[in-house]
């Protein structure tokens, strides 16, 4: 709904005069290139992704990473599609972004997966997309 509305201009307008923009949970998701379409209680098989806002290029966020099995979290990581960097944010964890750079906030962890490489970084870690 937002994606070429007058609102979503604006604020992407605001974006690149340096306003910050932020998300949690799905607001994180929708903030990416990519999103899984994810539906309670049934697990898709192949899974299908869609096209995000964009605003973080070349990536998916899956929040709440912490709180699923490593098993499903990477079942969903590996059915990217090719080139998208999958970020999974534990809970009461943030990434903070600015000019590509990405520094990890917060109590717990990020998953980075690129194809079948999977890092772990914590607190204060920074890393490139």
């Amino acid at each position: 709904m937002l994606e070429g509305s007058l609102v979503w201009n604006a604020a992407l307008d605001a974006h690149a005069r340096g306003a910050v923009l932020a998300g949690c949970s799905a607001g994180a998701m929708v903030l990416a290139s990519r999103q899984p379409r994810l539906r309670r209680r049934v697990l898709p098989f192949p899974l299908r992704w869609q096209t995000a806002l964009g605003v973080v290029g070349g990536a998916a966020v899956l929040p709440h990473y912490d709180r699923f099995p490593e098993a499903f979290a990477a079942f969903v990581a590996l059915q990217a599609p090719r080139g998208t960097t999958i970020l999974g944010i534990d809970e009461e964890t943030a990434l903070v972004g600015r000019g590509g750079s990405w520094q990890v906030q917060g109590r717990a962890r990020v998953t980075v997966w690129q194809g079948r490489r999977r890092v772990r970084l914590r607190a204060g870690d920074v890393f490139r997309l």
